[in-house]
């Protein structure tokens, strides 16, 4: 590096040189996770959790974890990006997802992540996918032998005709 200096005069004049040697980093790859797991699926919650599991970045170490959330339901309309939580406790980061945020849609809720380190970089950590389902109840009923069908339940009314003459 050169410098120089003016005088009133507007003459210029060469005052010293130096060398900076400025490195490049070389932390280049974004953190990993060992799995994405949630709180349970199917649920008939309003809300859930989702986990990142043992996040670390051998480089500059890890920053955030964010979960982009969405429901399956006219595709990413209702995408929202969830900053996570670390638990220490449990070497995890973790979010709640309110399906409030999500116009209380049931479904599959899509759940991506993606962790950030210290020098910029990011990394997809991985999904998972958890059914939200509409609160009602469903039963599973015998047919016949080795065939089920699933059954909602349904408020049933029953009329008794008189059979005296």
């Amino acid at each position: 590096m050169h410098a120089y200096g003016y005088d009133n005069a507007n003459n210029v004049a060469f005052l010293g040189c130096t060398v900076v040697t400025v490195q490049a980093s070389s932390d280049t790859v974004g953190p990993t996770a060992d799995s994405v797991t949630n709180s349970g699926s199917p649920t008939s919650n309003t809300s859930f959790s989702v986990f990142a599991n043992n996040v670390t970045d051998s480089g500059s170490g890890v920053n955030t974890v964010t979960f982009p959330v969405w429901t399956e339901s006219n595709g990413q309309d209702d995408i929202y990006w969830y900053t996570g939580s670390f638990d220490a406790a449990n070497n995890r980061w973790q979010v709640t997802i309110n399906t409030a945020d999500h116009n209380n849609e049931s479904g599959d809720y899509n759940v991506h992540v993606y962790g950030y380190d210290n020098s910029d970089n990011v990394a997809f950590l991985g999904f998972t996918i958890v059914t939200v389902q509409d609160g009602s109840f469903n039963a599973v009923l015998p047919v016949e032998k080795g065939q089920l069908l699933p059954v909602q339940e349904k408020q049933l009314t029953t009329t008794q005709e008189s059979t005296e003459t």
